[in-house]
């Protein structure tokens, strides 16, 4: 079986009562790490009645006999503007060494770097609020047993505006995800990711 040891390390503060900070790290490494080999059939052999020829590739699950480390950093920020207004950020860097082979697949299949930022407002009037969202992340290989493909890199931007209906007792959302953006994919094999444009209505017994 595959083992691990990780070491990890964090710290969260506020400051002046407007700046919350959120930081972590982490370093791992690996012994007898789990990925795909690439096989060849050497001789020719029968499946299901079927003849496999030789030469013919399969993915099998096998251990690296090669040192695997992965580390990483992480960071948020949230800070409180004047009038209820409210600003947020995060990043992440995530890096994976396998010494990978040709025929070896770790399927580490996640970006190196990403960040989202976001400006809030939950209180622009009494009623009335809105949140605005950009999000990116970093071109980077995916790998599995099917396929190897480069994900290029992408950015999103999601907002929000909601409308407080207290004679109803019922919040009202008007929102839209990747607004503006074209269709993107988060891996091999997966479907495009389009745009969604939605209206909710929100019924709360307790709403103030």
């Amino acid at each position: 079986p595959e083992k691990l040891k990780s070491f990890e390390v964090g710290y969260k503060g506020v400051f002046s009562n407007k700046l919350l900070v959120d930081l972590n790290a982490y370093y791992t490494t690996y012994q007898s790490f789990i990925g795909g080999q690439i096989v060849a059939v050497k001789a020719p052999t029968q499946h299901q009645g079927n003849t496999v020829p030789a030469g013919s590739l399969y993915s099998l699950y096998n251990n690296s006999i090669e040192n695997v480390t992965s580390s990483g950093v992480g960071l948020g920020l949230t800070y409180s503007l004047p009038r209820n207004f409210t600003l947020n950020g995060s990043y992440s860097y995530a890096t994976f060494d396998a010494n990978e082979t040709a025929d070896f697949r770790a399927g580490f299949n996640t970006p190196e770097n990403k960040f989202n930022i976001g400006l809030g407002n939950r209180k622009v009037t009494n009623n009335l609020g809105f949140n605005i969202n950009f999000r990116w992340q970093e071109g980077f290989l995916w790998q599995s047993s099917y396929g190897v493909w480069n994900v290029p890199e992408f950015g999103v931007l999601d907002a929000q505006v909601s409308y407080k209906l207290s004679p109803l007792k019922s919040m009202l959302k008007v929102g839209a995800t990747n607004l503006g953006g074209g269709d993107y994919r988060t891996n091999l094999g997966a479907p495009f990711v389009g745009q969604m444009y939605y209206i909710s209505l929100t019924f709360d017994e307790f709403l103030k």
